[in-house]
């Protein structure tokens, strides 16, 4: 008789959370983001604000707002995970 045999490697889907201590924020102030992030294949922070996001593919990223921003009275940021292979990309706002 013939054996044949396969070893199938399982890859966990990537868990996100953004956070930030900050909640109201100054035009020309830095807000702080926060994230947490396991099997992933690496993040990049987005948001629809007008102001400067920096270090937007790390974890802990900063954003200076605007004026625009302050007229829209927030700014709503999303932590997207691309998921190490052949897991999909997940996403924390």
């Amino acid at each position: 008789a013939y054996t044949s045999d396969l070893l199938v490697t399982l890859q966990p889907e990537p868990v996100i959370i953004a956070s930030s201590t900050q909640t109201a924020f100054c035009q020309g102030s830095l807000i702080t983001l926060q994230g947490i992030a396991d099997n992933q294949g690496g993040v990049q922070w987005t948001t629809p604000g007008a102001g400067v996001l920096s270090n937007g593919t790390t974890l802990n990223a900063g954003y200076t707002p605007d004026a625009t921003d302050i007229a829209n009275g927030g700014v709503l940021f999303t932590l997207n995970s691309t998921g190490s292979s052949p897991c999909t990309e997940t996403s924390s706002t």
